[in-house]
């Protein structure tokens, strides 16, 4: 049995939740004395950057890296989850891992796992044997669920920074929003520094009030960055952003919408506490993270459109809906989406469709995503059709992607980066590309 046949073995939350967001299921514990006989490889010395939040944690972890790189600097980052190779979640300089380095780290943590080590925890292990061998000038992490039992909450970070908070996992983190952002602020302490991206009106208080309470040393972005957006077009968003200690500049953008610029300014933000700067490039500075599957524009020899978004709470599903109205305005849509069971996805798919777009449940076969028959049920139970509301149509995953759409009009698979993933696998299969200028 090789490492990773080793790691698929393993208790695996992504596909199925528990009951009970305990200690006893994230047991921090257990994974502190996993490090323990690994010879604690994350007190390694590197500065390291920890992403935590509900929407925008990986692309603000991949504008990080960009900037970083602009600076002459070298990155590992740990992602999750991975949209088509576990190899995805070990990136070196934003590239992932080789199998066989993946493989070499999980089968040295395997003789050291105790019963009921998890797949997160032994991957997050692996990781830091594997920035013991990489060496790079800084690690970015991105947290997983939650925040305050989550394995990348153990390390020493350097900086930390708090995306956008949202309703997310609601039966294990709690039932409310404020609830939610409890377990995920207590992530955050009294000695890092953290940069907090914009928020929801209805929780800056209750944020501030945390990090006032606690001592956490907290730089806004909504104060520190400004920010103006100069063009939206679907290959990149041009913005004008300056932070802290250097002046505005216009920055080329290949993650599109405005919810974007935002999490770039964080990215800059956090370049900024790091003591670093970018370099001095002419404007526009173009920023192209290798991060695909967020609000990304594939088209074929025809210019027809596709958008993958692994978008699922309201208020990601509110922003992918401004940029579809930004860049695809006129044009017809149809929707693919799925959704994973711990989230009803009322909110997400009113604020998504249109009253005249084609809407479209998608049947995908994961242990985490509701079957496209039972969420229509759930859905109309709710009142969906006495709502301004598209029909709710029913395709399996092999149809919505073998399906000859028409010429005109753009295509959205969204609602899950599971099904986005596998989106992508077909499509890239296909050949189909980006947008050019």
């Amino acid at each position: 049995m090789t490492g990773i046949d080793w790691l698929q073995s393993l208790v695996n939350y992504e596909k199925r939740l528990p009951s009970k967001y305990s200690d006893e299921a994230f047991s921090t514990d257990r994974y502190r004395r996993l490090l323990a006989r690994l010879g604690d490889p994350h007190r390694c010395g590197i500065p390291t950057v920890q992403i935590l939040g509900t929407d925008g944690k990986g692309s603000t972890l991949a504008f990080l890296e960009e900037l970083l790189h602009l600076a002459g600097k070298s990155t590992c980052a740990f992602i999750s989850p991975h949209l088509i190779r576990v190899e995805e979640r070990f990136r070196w300089n934003s590239l992932p891992a080789d199998t066989s380095e993946l493989d070499r780290c999980l089968e040295a943590v395997r003789p050291l796992a105790e019963e009921g080590l998890t797949y997160f925890e032994a991957l997050n292990a692996a990781f830091w044997l594997w920035c013991g061998e990489r060496r790079p000038d800084y690690v970015l992490l991105e947290t997983g669920l939650g925040g305050r039992l989550d394995t990348t909450t153990i390390c020493h970070s350097a900086v930390k920074i708090l995306t956008l908070l949202d309703r997310d996992h609601v039966g294990l983190l709690g039932g409310t929003i404020p609830k939610i952002a409890h377990e995920k602020l207590a992530a955050l302490v009294q000695g890092v520094p953290t940069i907090v991206g914009k928020q929801s009106a209805f929780l800056e208080e209750e944020i501030r009030k945390h990090l006032e309470e606690n001592y956490v040393t907290a730089i806004w972005t909504s104060t520190a960055a400004r920010a103006e957006i100069g063009e939206r077009t679907r290959s990149h968003w041009l913005a004008r952003i300056g932070s802290g200690r250097y002046g505005a500049r216009w920055w080329s953008l290949a993650l599109l919408g405005d919810h974007q610029v935002e999490n770039f300014a964080s990215a800059l933000c956090a370049l900024d506490a790091l003591g670093l700067h970018p370099p001095d490039l002419e404007d526009p500075i173009a920023i192209r993270p290798r991060w695909q599957a967020r609000c990304q524009v594939l088209e074929d020899c025809r210019g027809f459109s596709w958008v993958l978004d692994g978008s699922h709470t309201a208020l990601s599903g509110q922003s992918l809906r401004r940029l579809l109205d930004q860049v695809f305005p006129s044009e017809p849509r149809v929707f693919l989406c799925a959704s994973s069971r711990e989230r009803f996805p009322w909110c997400y798919l009113r604020g998504l469709a249109r009253k005249d777009d084609r809407l479209i449940l998608v049947d995908y076969p994961h242990p985490r995503l509701w079957g496209a028959v039972e969420l229509r049920e759930s859905l109309e139970s709710e009142g969906w059709s006495h709502h301004p509301t598209p029909t709710l149509e029913i395709l399996s995953s092999e149809e919505a992607l073998a399906a000859p759409w028409p010429h005109r009009g753009v295509v959205v698979a969204s609602g899950s980066l599971y099904w986005a993933g596998r989106a992508l696998e077909v499509l890239s299969g296909r050949g189909l590309q980006g947008p050019t200028d």
